[in-house]
């Protein structure tokens, strides 16, 4: 059973990550009521690398990124954290047993995602049902196969990764630890990554509630947090399923609610204009592409986490343990610059607003302090990866003047911030996307805006508000922008309920979340960021993810206030026990019938297939399965390799290098162009590598071979029979007549592997 040890293997190891950490983060979280219990793998997890990642970040690399580095890191880190938790007492039963309750429903979730995306792990298959797997293939094995950081782009020879990578160095290390392949740790990263997200989500939001209510409807709250932040569907996708129910189950995944889902909004009527990307987490996990911003997702509950336990310190909480608390949330949320670079703002304004309303923080003074001291030791920590990060961003068309690009880490984003005028979003395609939250977070605010409050009403404020609000209806009905009427009077009602706040309760924490989620959806309706769409495809995509989020979080927290609000009223308790059933219901057809669509899609026999992401080709390609199993397995770093390359979103292409972590030439041009969009000096390679391709499979000569450092050529039958492609500049797909020959590539090459007719050659070092 080939899947079962590795499986096995990773998560005994990713467990003994956990352990180790457990806790020094349960001293950090002591005050809450699961004591960290819930965020200990994610928390761990980013503690876990970081000496590690950032001693391999200086220089040529101080310590290699390998396995035993990370073996003796884990056991130092156990060392100190058991010996501090120990001292602190931490270890007692009712902590224990938080975290065995958040292990068991981890392993529950972890070998659920393994189940049902066993059905489906291939990585780099067939054209479109594979969508970005390959590039997150290649960003893993590269990342595995590095020493220092950042790790090599092996779509690019001679240069270094320039994306959000440090998701994939989390995921590298138990890879390394347990020397599995790529191919292998990319579904259980993905498994993980699942199952870490819902026990963080379940428990935090029962965290927060606990504060409030009773621990029975703290649980409740907390498991209904996670069906909404992970497992739902749109409003869309209900609606779909009610009018078609039988004919959406024999759709191509491509054609149904599985993909449509996420491509709700139309800002034009050209069908093959690039239109907004509508992601949510549960469409991210089914597609199962190891993309930062999926792999972001436990992190940003992570934040979420450090925001609650900084709200809810009590006042006299003093001492080394908080500038500690501090110095660890500042490397929890600046990571997220690293792991999927929109969040960070986001969920670091989440924590500042948490720090700003907590007692324990007694005066303005004390409150900058702390949440300068959570910037600067995130950016301290995070700083080789800050100073070597370019943002993929066009400045071209910007909002703001020339001067904003010279402010250092931020210039550049901001300089690249471009006005939006198009057609805006209409009501219809927002509540397609969040119906199922906005009315539960509406009926909040409305009910936070008449509760008691111990301050009276501002009149300045008052006044200020009805004319801001007077401001919003004109600018939504001239412009036309419909959104700021439907998310910008909730939002200002919410901020004015919020400023006659003087005690956190579960209104005032669910309608700031609501406010902050109504206002980000706000701003790709005036802003989007120019990337290499020059649309606000990917602005939309990205902020509404973390909306997606907030909104699922706020909703409910909102529904079990709404409840214990309605308990003199029994019809109030009834339409709150409805509408939460009529989400959940309707949220899970998208799951049901988008997964069945989707693996019907992949694989139509219904044939469990494992954990190998590359099992597939055991059966349709067995020779270039042990080819790439070869590479893996003798490659190197120093290697460069020779294959087909370009042809975006082509599978076959790049995928020597994708499997191995071996450099190419040069892989997916049009993915790489969005990588270093901005560096003209690597842009403009581009058609050289293409060509350098074509020249050294027709004549590898001594010149062109030491140009690129070109140690190995792989001839597989894309190389020999082609793709049905045309050359172009950005595409030299083969077929490569030369190959065929038993003289090519002459002398001076060993023959290392050879089978049906695939080859692996290697340089001999005399003449490389």
């Amino acid at each position: 059973m080939d899947w079962f040890e590795p499986t096995l293997t990773w998560y005994l190891t990713t467990t003994l990550i956990a352990l180790a950490l457990a806790p020094l983060v349960m001293l950090l979280f002591a005050s809450v009521t699961d004591r960290g219990a819930s965020i200990v793998r994610p928390l761990s997890a980013l503690l876990f690398i970081w000496p590690v990642w950032f001693l391999a970040s200086l220089g040529d690399g101080l310590v290699p990124f390998d396995r035993r580095t990370l073996w003796v890191a884990l056991a130092l880190f156990a060392l100190v954290s058991w010996a501090i938790g120990l001292r602190a007492g931490m270890l007692k039963r009712a902590s224990l047993l938080h975290l065995a309750a958040a292990e068991a429903a981890y392993l529950a979730l972890f070998c659920a995602y393994v189940w049902l995306h066993g059905f489906a792990p291939s990585v780099t298959g067939p054209l479109s049902v594979d969508q970005e797997k390959p590039s997150d293939l290649m960003m893993l094995a590269s990342t595995m196969r590095a020493d220092s950081m950042p790790p090599l782009d092996a779509w690019l020879s001679g240069e270094t990764i320039n994306y959000y990578y440090l998701g994939y160095v989390i995921w590298a290390a138990p890879a390394n630890m347990i020397d599995t392949n790529p191919a292998v740790a990319f579904n259980l990263a993905l498994a993980s990554t699942f199952a870490m997200t819902v026990v963080a989500t379940i428990g935090t939001v029962a965290n927060i509630l606990s504060r409030f209510t009773r621990a029975t409807a703290a649980r409740v709250g907390g498991v209904i947090a996670g069906v909404m932040v992970v497992l739902i569907g749109n409003p869309w996708t209900a609606v779909k399923v009610i009018e078609d129910a039988s004919g959406q189950w024999s759709l191509w995944a491509f054609d149904g609610i599985f993909w449509n889902a996420s491509r709700v909004i139309m800002d034009s009527p050209d069908p093959n204009a690039s239109h907004p990307i509508s992601e949510f987490p549960a469409f991210s996990f089914l597609l199962a592409d190891l993309h930062p911003h999926l792999i972001a997702i436990p992190f940003t509950i992570l934040a979420l986490a450090f925001a609650w336990l900084f709200a809810s310190l009590p006042r006299d909480d003093h001492g080394p343990t908080r500038w500690l608390r501090l110095a660890v949330a500042g490397i929890s949320v600046v990571a997220l610059y690293a792991i999927n670079s929109w969040d960070f703002p986001t969920w670091f304004v989440v924590i500042a607003g948490a720090i700003l309303v907590s007692p324990a923080f007694h005066t303005l003074g004390s409150r900058i302090i702390a949440i300068l001291t959570v910037l600067v030791s995130g950016i301290v920590a995070w700083f080789p990866f800050i100073l070597e990060f370019e943002t993929s961003v066009n400045t071209s068309g910007s909002a703001f003047p020339d001067w904003v690009e010279g402010i250092p880490v931020l210039g550049g984003v901001l300089a690249s911030v471009a006005a939006y005028s198009l057609e805006r979003t209409s009501p219809v395609e927002y509540l397609s996307i969040f119906g199922f939250f906005y009315p539960v977070m509406v009926v909040l605010i409305i009910t936070e805006m008449f509760a008691h409050r111990e301050v009276a009403p501002d009149p300045l404020v008052t006044r200020l508000s009805w004319v801001s609000g007077v401001i919003l209806v004109l600018i939504g009905l001239l412009l036309p922008a419909p959104l700021v009427i439907m998310l910008g009077l909730p939002a200002l009602a919410g901020f004015a309920a919020l400023l006659r706040s003087t005690n956190l309760t579960l209104g005032v924490i669910a309608t700031a979340l609501a406010t902050l989620a109504f206002l980000l959806t706000l701003i790709p309706e005036f802003f989007f960021l120019l990337d290499i769409y020059g649309v606000r495809m990917n602005t939309v995509f990205k902020i509404y993810l973390q909306v997606w989020i907030l909104s699922a979080v706020a909703t409910s927290l909102a529904l079990i206030l709404l409840w214990r609000r309605s308990r003199r009223w029994r019809a109030g308790q009834v339409l709150v026990a409805l509408a939460t059933i009529a989400i959940v219901v309707g949220g899970l057809a998208y799951p049901v019938v988008a997964g069945s669509q989707w693996l019907a899609t992949r694989n139509p026999d219904a044939n469990w297939e494992g954990v190998d992401g590359l099992a597939f080709l055991k059966e349709s390609d067995p020779a270039t399965y042990n080819a790439l199993q070869w590479l893996w397995d003798n490659g190197s770093s120093d290697d460069v390799i020779l294959a087909a390359g370009g042809c975006e979103w082509y599978s076959v292409i790049g995928r020597p290098s994708a499997a191995s972590g071996v450099p190419a030439i040069i892989g997916w041009t049009g993915h790489e162009r969005q990588w270093h969009l901005g560096d003209d000096d690597i842009l403009s390679q581009f058609p050289e590598r293409v060509q350098a391709v074509r020249d050294l499979y027709a004549r590898p000569t001594d010149e062109l071979l030491d140009e690129y450092g070109v140690s190995l050529i792989f001839i597989g039958n894309t190389e020999t029979q082609g793709i049905g492609l045309v050359e172009s500049p950005d595409c030299a797909p083969g077929p490569f007549p030369e190959t065929t020959s038993p003289e090519f590539p002459g002398p001076g090459w060993t023959e290392t592997f050879s089978e049906d007719g695939v080859r692996i050659l290697r340089r001999d070092e005399s003449d490389s």
